[in-house]
């Protein structure tokens, strides 16, 4: 059981390749055990990568968040039931991703 994880909200991209296992060692050594992940699309281009960090650094990942997809206009309570369609089918894609985690998916 994890019972401390940090989220990591900003998008992958945004840090460069240097950056993301110094940010996980980090996190590690201020007493955090996993990263939840806020899934974009550059996440999943570079899912294998991250993983990879947060393995080396000792670090779970207890939880892929999916609110980024809001803006991308997904959306389960949207009046047009096409809306609610298409955000169903993006959560049904990212289970693959939790999956592949060993996390969550929120």
């Amino acid at each position: 059981m994890i019972r401390y994880s940090y989220m990591i909200v900003d998008p992958v991209s945004a840090f460069a390749d240097e950056e993301l296992p110094r940010l996980f060692d980090f996190v590690r050594a201020c007493g955090y055990e996993g990263v939840e992940l806020n899934y974009s699309r550059e996440l999943g281009a570079a899912l294998d990568r991250v993983r990879g960090h947060a393995v080396e650094s000792g670090l779970a990942i207890p939880s892929i968040l999916t609110g980024r997809g809001y803006g991308e206009g997904f959306c389960l309570c949207h009046p047009d039931a096409g809306v609610r369609g298409a955000a169903v089918a993006y959560l049904v894609e990212l289970l693959d991703v939790a999956v592949e985690c060993g996390s969550i998916l929120v």
